[in-house]
């Protein structure tokens, strides 16, 4: 995780460096698992390092993470709704990630509108993440 460049950091953000870089891993594995969903249209998959989802529906897509993982020190569980005709993606997730870097995060992004940016909010570590990064 510590190569990956960290979400930018909002107003009320109380965070470290490492905990909006925790986010960002959470971001691209929900976009990883999203992706791997569109690829095969299966009611179940893996992440790219480990993990498994399951979904239901369509055209809103209703993922459910369990232990998902894009780099492999962060874990992400929880449920991405992904509307696929409006674009909307809402992910509830937990996090788990180095140094105990345990938390719950809201990300939200529009993939249909060009160069929306992904909002980030909730707790990593006890501290207040409020940041903002490109859509993965």
């Amino acid at each position: 995780v510590e190569q990956l460049t960290p979400a930018t950091g909002r107003h009320g953000d109380r965070s470290r460096e490492i905990d909006r870089q925790v986010a960002v891993a959470a971001a691209f594995s929900v976009a990883d698992a999203m992706q791997r969903w569109n690829n095969g249209y299966s009611g179940a998959g893996v992440g790219l390092r480990g993990g498994s989802f399951t979904s239901t529906g369509d055209p809103v897509v209703i993922l459910a993470l369990d232990r998902v993982r894009w780099v492999d020190d962060v874990r992400v569980s929880g449920t991405v709704r992904w509307n696929r005709t409006t674009g909307n993606v809402v992910a509830r997730l937990a996090v788990s990630g180095p140094a105990t870097q345990h938390g719950v995060l809201v990300i939200r992004w529009n993939e249909l509108r060009p160069g929306p940016a992904a909002i980030i909010a909730g707790r990593i570590g006890g501290r207040t993440v409020r940041a903002a990064m490109p859509t993965p």
